[in-house]
């Protein structure tokens, strides 16, 4: 997936004219979430500093199915002293089934099992596809920040522009092939609605 902001089309047209690459990655994996968070950090600033070196037209990130460039990863790597997670860069936000018309998309989460052992699921509902994003990235800050604590079945946050959002466990996503944190948007208190 090559996300429109990084030009897609320009991207593809250098990856056409290239012959080789560079694999990074790391020799174990994370076994929490705070190493994750390291090993992502360090992936991200050995990723930028080859960049500066090889010419370099795109960085493919395996876990997260992201396709980005140069440019972006060297930003991430300015940055992430600001202690600001630039979950972004190694995770990536796709429809998690086709929509079809008059029937609301799903979102799903790829390249997070590393953060918080699931992916994170946004189950279909009225909002626009870039709201439901917006609250799953806040879901993924929350997890990060809390070291990976795992969220009780069923809690509830209030995330801004967005509503009331429950999260719920679920051994498996739509496709049924990973568990995910489900979240659903939550209807309007009652007395909200009295207003």
């Amino acid at each position: 997936v090559i996300p429109g902001e990084t030009g897609g089309e320009a991207l593809a047209a250098g990856l056409s004219t290239h012959r080789g690459g560079v694999v990074l990655g790391t020799l174990r994996a994370s076994t929490d979430a705070e190493a994750a968070l390291a090993a992502a950090e360090a992936l991200t600033i050995v990723a930028a500093a080859l960049c500066e070196l090889l010419p370099a037209v795109a960085l493919y990130l395996a876990e997260a199915d992201l396709a980005t460039t140069p440019e972006h990863v060297r930003d991430r790597a300015r940055a992430i002293s600001d202690e600001f997670y630039h979950v972004d860069i190694w995770t990536s936000l796709r429809p998690a089934e086709e929509a079809s018309p008059g029937r609301p998309a799903a979102l799903v989460s790829k390249g997070f099992i590393p953060f918080a052992g699931r992916e994170i699921e946004f189950a279909p509902c009225a909002l626009a596809p870039g709201e439901m994003a917006q609250a799953m990235w806040a879901l993924m800050l929350h997890l990060i920040d809390s070291g990976g604590a795992p969220i009780a079945d069923g809690q509830s946050f209030e995330v801004a522009e967005t509503g009331i959002v429950a999260v719920r466990l679920a051994k498996a996503g739509n496709d049924g092939s990973m568990p995910v944190y489900r979240m659903t948007l939550e209807p309007p208190p009652s007395d909200a609605l009295a207003s």
